[in-house]
């Protein structure tokens, strides 16, 4: 048995498909066929059998396809420890990244394309449960995403590492008067005009809001985070979104918009979090991006309490 064996029986396993699975390796329907019975007869199970539903893996076989997957993991570690630079200015770096976080990606993102001139980087902004299924998919090597809810919850073939604690707060202008509020509650929320953010976790949220308090005084919705932020600096409206923001967004760094804690309601946690596939060891890229991004997130932290 060699490694490309393995590949084979893999990218079967993903796709739940021989002709998907040639398609994606460039070979031949027959010759993923051949190379999967091949290894059956030489371990003498059944690893797959056909259904309406598509490729099934035994419960034979699902041992084997989780044994594979180590044994490809830590061959892929080998060469990354024997050959440390094969990649280094070359290859992709593919990247899924839910709306409102890409700004924060932009300096790490530079750091890779300056140190690697040759690396394509492909960014791509989707919806959270897109996002999600890029990484399941392994159709992007690392997301971003607003943790939130169940979100993830029995996704088991995914990793997920927290890089911001947060929760749902109230943003407003410096110039109401609500600033003189130490908090607010959802009745005194219920009462505001509010500038509504399209993303995935606000739907969740406001969703989860009306449910147990009523319909909220929603002024205008919009996926452009740009323009919410003018909107509430030219006295529209407020806004909900995660405290964290305080610290990545200027105009509330700079306090011409300030947060208040919304209290009396549950389901209030959203984090901002970096998921990747459990089936997929880490590029040299992705680790040095995922390295940059930290970093970055470390120094606007760093400032934010300096000041």
């Amino acid at each position: 048995m060699n490694i490309e064996k393995l590949e084979y029986l893999l990218e079967v396993a993903r796709t739940g498909s021989y002709s998907a699975a040639a398609q994606n390796l460039h070979v031949s329907q027959s010759g993923i066929s051949q190379s999967i019975l091949n290894v059956e007869k030489e371990l003498g199970v059944k690893i797959f059998h056909r259904s309406r539903q598509g490729v099934i893996p035994t419960d034979e076989g699902k041992k084997v396809i989780r044994k594979a997957y180590e044994i490809l993991n830590k061959f892929q570690e080998l060469k990354d420890e024997i050959n440390p630079d094969v990649d280094k200015n070359t290859g992709e770096l593919k990247i899924s990244t839910a709306a409102g976080f890409i700004k924060t990606l932009l300096k790490p993102l530079a750091f890779i394309k300056n140190e690697n001139p040759s690396v394509n980087i492909d960014v791509s902004e989707k919806s959270t449960l897109n996002v999600i299924e890029d990484i399941v998919q392994e159709q992007s090597e690392i997301g971003l995403i607003g943790v939130y809810g169940d979100v993830i919850k029995n996704r088991d073939g995914i990793i997920c590492e927290i890089l911001l604690e947060g929760k749902m707060v109230v943003y407003v202008n410096n110039q109401s008067p609500l600033v003189f509020y130490e908090s607010i509650t959802p009745q005194e929320l219920l009462k505001q005009p509010l500038l509504l953010y399209t993303g995935d976790y606000l739907k969740w949220f406001t969703h989860n809001f009306q449910e147990k308090h009523g319909p909220l005084n929603i002024v205008f919705t919009t996926n452009e985070t740009d323009v919410i932020f003018k909107a509430a600096l030219e006295g529209l409206g407020i806004f909900l979104a995660p405290n964290f923001y305080s610290k990545l967004v200027p105009n509330i760094k700079s306090g011409e918009i300030v947060p208040i804690d919304l209290v009396n309601h549950e389901s209030l946690s959203v984090s901002f979090g970096l998921i990747r596939s459990k089936k997929r060891n880490l590029s040299l890229h992705a680790k040095k991006f995922i390295k940059a991004l930290k970093l970055e997130l470390e120094n606007i932290l760093s400032a934010d309490v300096g000041n």
